[in-house]
């Protein structure tokens, strides 16, 4: 099976995904699932989702280092694109392509764990609406495959 390339437009940049390998996405998902853990068993507390404790949950476990790994992780597997042209790898930009815009981190970053994760979390968007539900709020941008 070969990885696969998916693009997402997030406000005026259009990201391009290429999935990690089994060997780092492994350790990502192994990281994903002690940040996530919680936050689930909150939004499927008696059947009625709680986005409080969902978010406090998410964000106990959401150290620096974690958030570090997560980015450092993806930047290196994501090009940025404008007006149709490749830009940039992320992980060359990233300290000023995202200055004072931490809701299309958080984009990107849900973006590149869907890309990776979609098939074992129930399908494309399944991830992201879980993290909107949770964490930032309703709302996603266009997606094209």
């Amino acid at each position: 099976m070969a990885r696969t390339n998916k693009t997402k437009l997030i406000g005026s940049h259009t990201y391009e995904v290429t999935q990690l390998g089994a060997i780092e996405g492994r350790k990502v998902f192994a990281r994903l699932a002690q940040v996530m853990g919680g936050m689930v068993g909150a939004l499927a507390v008696g059947g009625k989702p709680n986005p409080v404790d969902a978010f406090k949950s998410f964000a106990e476990a959401m150290t620096p280092e974690i958030m570090d790994y997560f980015c450092d992780t993806f930047t290196k597997v994501t090009q940025v694109h404008k007006d149709g042209n490749k830009v940039l790898y992320l992980k060359d930009i990233f300290d000023d392509h995202f200055a004072d815009n931490y809701g299309e981190m958080v984009e990107w970053l849900t973006f590149c764990l869907e890309v990776n994760f979609a098939s074992f979390l129930g399908g494309a968007g399944g991830l992201g609406a879980l993290l909107r539900k949770g964490t930032v709020g309703s709302g996603s941008p266009s997606q094209k495959e």
